[in-house]
């Protein structure tokens, strides 16, 4: 999904009030407008010592808490960063980032979901050992937040709260991505930061994204989600095309769904207003 016309003008005029002139290194990590927005607002929502491509990335810092931390899931492109917003929402709980291999150029790509899966949560249990566990995904993400979840609860851990934002169970929404070419992916992607900024000097990470991209989709399209025995929060963009996907979800879900409609389209979801709907309610039942 695209971004709104309001996040580029609002970079041109944030850029203009500060006088901000963007380090590369800067551009590299954050590459649309939107997550510029988002950094520059907050003065910097990274930390400079962050690896942008951790696959785990904290996404803040918080002083310590007794709290659990709250983990976020990468959509189809591999990384977090659309979620630096969310955490803004977070100001009492630590956040991470589960973020796709392949970008630190020795990594191998996973073979499947499962091994995904099963790598995600090795590298969760080493921060945080024992439940209760607090997941949210968007897009792609929530698919693997899903499945996240019920690896968990299969282990024995406590999922406390999981949120879907606008996801497709594994069965509904890959099949028909399964064969696409990374050549494919790569020109989609041109065409997509190209609106946002120049591309020219980005060649090597944009080639690193599709190829990530589409092994991503690839897995997910030969992979079935499984049943997760807790509760579920749905989020819907209301503003897309299609009707909600919540339903869809019913077959995977034994617990209930409780369904939000956001006033957003699915690309949207990150930006300050769908944002602030949406923790309205997760910050209610976290609260809980």
């Amino acid at each position: 999904g695209g971004h709104s016309l309001m996040a580029t003008r609002l970079s041109s005029r944030i850029r203009k009030q500060f006088d901000v002139s963007l380090p590369l290194s800067t551009i590299i990590k954050y590459p649309t407008v939107a997550e510029l927005a988002v950094v520059l607002l907050t003065g910097g929502a990274h930390d400079e010592h962050t690896d942008p491509f951790a696959v785990v990335m904290a996404l803040n810092s918080v002083p310590e808490t007794d709290k659990p931390p709250v983990w976020f899931f990468h959509g189809g492109g591999g990384v977090g960063w659309g979620y630096f917003s969310f955490v803004l929402h977070l100001p009492d709980r630590q956040a991470y980032a589960l973020q796709s291999r392949g970008f630190d150029g020795t990594d191998v790509l996973p073979g499947s979901v499962e091994e995904m899966i099963d790598d995600y949560v090795a590298q969760m249990l080493r921060v945080q050992p024992e439940g209760p566990f607090d997941l949210i995904g968007w897009s792609y993400g929530g698919t693997v937040a899903h499945a996240i979840a019920a690896e968990l609860e299969r282990r024995g851990h406590e999922v406390a709260f999981l949120a879907i934002l606008d996801s497709l169970p594994a069965q509904e929404g890959f099949a028909q991505l399964a064969g696409r070419a990374v050549a494919e992916y790569r020109a989609d992607l041109e065409e997509y930061f190209g609106q946002f900024v120049k591309t020219d000097n980005k060649e090597q990470f944009l080639d690193t994204m599709s190829k990530v991209l589409a092994n991503n989709q690839a897995v997910m399209a030969k992979y079935h989600s499984p049943v997760y025995g807790g509760d579920v929060l749905f989020f819907n963009a209301a503003l897309k095309d299609e009707e909600s996907w919540a339903p869809l979800w019913r077959p995977y879900v034994q617990g209930s769904i409780e369904e939000h409609d956001v006033q957003a389209t699915h690309g949207d979801l990150h930006m300050p207003g769908p944002v602030s709907e949406i923790f309205a309610v997760i910050n209610r039942k976290l609260a809980d």
